[in-house]
C-alpha cells in the first residue's frame, strides 16, 4: 500500500463530487491522486476502429483531466489521470492495489438511494484499501473534512 488517493471518474455530477472530496483528502494527508476513467473495450476485433475508439475516449477525458488536474494544482496535490480500458470494477479494484484510499461516487439508477452501483460495490467488496463511497449531494460541506 502506498500513499496514494485513487479517484474513480466518468465526468457524471456525482463523479465529480467523489473527485473533489478525494482531493480535498488528498490535500489533507499530502497524498498524490490518482483520477482514473475506465471505458469498455471496443466489441469490434479490427485495430482501425479500436483506434478510433480511444482516439474518441481521450478527446471525450480530456477536458475533464484538465480540470481535475487545474483543481489538484490549485491545492497543490501532484495529479495523474489515467484512460484505461476494461471492466471499471476490475479496473479499479486492481488499482487500489497501491492504494491508501480509494473514492467514487454514488449514483443512484436503482431507485434505491440506499443500493450501491455495481462498481461502487465492487470497490467497497473487494479493493485492497479503504474505499469512501461519496453519495450525491453530499459534498462539499461548509467545513473541510480536516483543519
Amino acid at each position: 500500500m502506498e500513499n496514494l488517493v485513487v479517484a474513480g471518474v466518468d465526468g457524471s455530477p456525482e463523479s465529480r463530487k467523489a473527485a473533489q472530496w478525494a482531493l480535498a483528502e488528498a490535500s489533507a494527508r499530502r497524498w498524490p491522486i490518482l483520477f482514473a476513467t475506465v471505458r469498455p473495450p471496443p466489441q469490434v476485433a479490427d485495430p482501425r476502429v479500436e483506434m478510433a475508439y480511444q482516439h474518441s475516449a481521450w478527446q471525450a477525458a480530456g477536458p475533464l483531466f484538465e480540470e481535475l488536474k487545474a483543481d489538484a494544482k490549485a491545492l497543490g496535490v501532484s495529479a495523474h489521470c489515467k484512460l484505461l480500458v476494461g471492466q471499471a470494477s476490475d479496473v479499479l479494484v486492481k488499482l487500489t492495489a497501491k492504494a491508501g484510499l480509494s473514492v467514487v461516487g454514488h449514483r443512484d439508477r436503482t431507485g434505491f438511494p440506499s443500493r450501491l452501483g455495481s462498481v461502487a460495490s465492487a470497490l467497497a467488496a473487494h479493493a485492497h484499501c479503504p474505499t469512501a463511497v461519496i453519495p450525491a449531494g453530499q459534498y462539499p460541506p461548509s467545513d473541510p473534512p480536516y483543519d
